[in-house]
């Protein structure tokens, strides 16, 4: 408890008569600013602002992007570069994901 606390510490620990002491909220007390930030769940289609639809996709490929070395959380472009040319795409949909994958 405080007082117990208090006790062990010494009497010049601790709110003074004068001052209160504010009770964090559950989301500041274990330093999370963003109400999203405590559901492990996700979000929900519901909130556009915060949803991201690739998101169960992008948790499952972490795995093999990590694999691959990255630094930064940069893959090197000929790295980046064989990975995409064994997907089989078109060079033109190949140069639009590689001119999204910068933005």
């Amino acid at each position: 408890s405080p007082e117990t606390l208090r006790a062990k510490m010494g009497s010049g620990v601790g709110p003074t008569k004068n001052m209160s002491m504010p009770i964090p909220k559950t989301g500041q007390k274990y330093g999370k600013v963003d109400q999203y930030e405590s559901n492990p769940f996700g979000y929900s289609q519901d909130d556009p602002d915060h949803y991201w639809a690739l998101q169960e996709s992008a948790d499952r490929l972490l795995p093999s992007f990590e694999a691959l070395g990255p630094e930064g959380g940069f893959l090197s472009t000929q790295k980046a570069r064989d990975v995409l040319v064994k997907t089989g795409l078109s060079k033109d949909q190949l140069r639009q994901i590689w001119n999204l994958s910068d933005m």
